[in-house]
């Protein structure tokens, strides 16, 4: 085998580590943790882990197959040819096994890229490689969203590359229908998911694409959950960098003059016994905003009351409905004319001084150098799983 596919991978890795390439923070990070992986086979005799390049290059050699249906790609009649990003992402989350049960070491994937970069495509091919050469029998493969149009960006194009690519689509037995995709023999299917699977529902592929547009985690959730009864599932979470409406959130400070409120506590005491503590009078004197990729927003306040009251009885809380927690996907600054992506932020404010100012933030930044990677030594590892082996019931890629 000669690792075309694999080679792309590293020869991207390389180029993003040297400089030759740009590359952002988090994607440098994960290029660091494959070498310093790869020297922990070497030197660390309890990682249970190591790199199959045969099994990366499968997966790889099976999308290479996939034909384009859009765009001159496809009138060209050509077939998907993996980027070098695109080769890095899959030889990482498919070609690393566990040394005892040859099971996939990743569960879940997280893509982020900007529009136009071949996201959709990713996910609908490896959608139908976990329908047609995962080996799992049963497979349920789903293209998850929060409404019909969003599931079907990941479905349609993959249920189009079926309809085009006739042979190949009879080659692992696959029936197209109008809303899903079927191995009949195993019991297998793909089909897209509007909200969230019903009880019985056994995911061994999810995607949610455009996760930045979910209000809430409850497909993750859910999906996450449902993957239980599967030996090696895989949640992959596809998004571009931000969405065209961004959420705004405009606020107008009224007048302080005279305003209070009243903060219970309830605190059990050394028998616990209840004892509640009012306290009267507070005002907020400062407060921060946080918030991290993929965290809730979260809030800390700065409160001082004027007096301590503890023969109240405690107040049965209420909250206001139709409220959803606010997930942070990302955001953007502008610092002298250019934009940077911001990953997580604190945003703190003084009733005193009135003053609001950004205390921290951490942007993508270009790569300094790490290391060169040994692309001979990493096609040492290709060592073949024998229960990977033994689960390759259909025809090779």
């Amino acid at each position: 085998m000669d690792y075309e596919h694999v080679n792309r991978g590293i020869v991207w890795a390389d180029e993003c580590l040297t400089g030759k390439r740009a590359c952002g923070r988090l994607a440098k990070l994960a290029i660091e943790r494959f070498e310093r992986d790869l020297e922990r086979i070497e030197n660390d005799p309890d990682f249970p882990y190591y790199f199959d390049a045969d099994e990366a290059e499968r997966w790889l050699d099976f999308l290479a197959q996939l034909p384009h249906v859009r765009g001159r790609w496809a009138r060209n009649k050509e077939t998907f040819d993996p980027t070098g990003y695109q080769c890095f992402v899959v030889m990482n989350l498919y070609g690393w096994l566990h040394n005892d049960t040859g099971l996939r070491r990743f569960r879940e994937g997280y893509l982020e890229v900007a529009r136009k970069n071949g996201k959709s495509f990713l996910g609908a091919g490896l959608g139908l490689g976990h329908l047609a050469i995962d080996n799992e029998y049963g497979a349920e493969v789903y293209s998850g969203a929060t409404s019909e149009k969003q599931a079907w960006e990941v479905f349609r194009p993959a249920r189009a590359m079926c309809v085009k690519a006739e042979e190949l689509a009879g080659e692992y037995e696959i029936e197209v229908n109008a809303k899903s995709l079927w191995i009949t023999s195993e019991g297998s299917r793909f089909e897209p998911l509007i909200g969230n699977p019903g009880d019985g529902a056994g995911p061994s592929c999810a995607t949610i694409d455009e996760f930045h547009e979910h209000k809430t985690s409850s497909m993750y959730d859910t999906m996450s959950t449902g993957m239980g009864s599967r030996d090696q599932p895989m949640l992959l979470i596809i998004t571009t960098a931000g969405g065209s409406d961004p959420y705004t959130h405009t606020f107008t400070p009224g007048d302080l003059a005279g305003q209070g409120m009243t903060i219970q506590f309830n605190r059990p005491d050394i028998t616990g016994t209840d004892r509640v503590f009012s306290y009267t009078g507070c005002k907020v004197t400062d407060w921060t905003f946080s918030a991290a990729a993929g965290e809730f927003l979260k809030l800390r306040l700065g409160i001082y009351g004027q007096d301590e009251d503890t023969g109240q009885s405690l107040a049965t809380a209420s909250y206001p409905g139709n409220f959803e927690p606010f997930v942070f996907t990302q955001g953007s600054l502008t610092i002298a004319g250019s934009e940077v992506c911001v990953k997580s932020f604190n945003l703190d404010g003084d009733t005193v001084s009135r003053s609001i100012g950004t205390s921290s933030a951490f942007f993508t930044s270009a790569p300094d150098v790490f290391s060169q990677l040994d692309r001979q030594r990493i096609l040492s590892h290709a060592r073949p799983s024998c229960a990977a082996a033994q689960r390759r019931t259909r025809p090779r890629c």
